[in-house]
């Protein structure tokens, strides 16, 4: 595997880490 694409699978699985508790936030917020 190709160090390059090693890092890409990094930042994907950290945005999705970022994105997981803002959605959260928002789904648990009453509208």
């Amino acid at each position: 595997m190709p160090l390059n694409q090693l890092c890409l699978e990094q930042k994907f699985f950290l945005s999705i880490f970022e994105i997981i508790p803002i959605y959260f936030i928002f789904s648990l917020k009453p509208l």
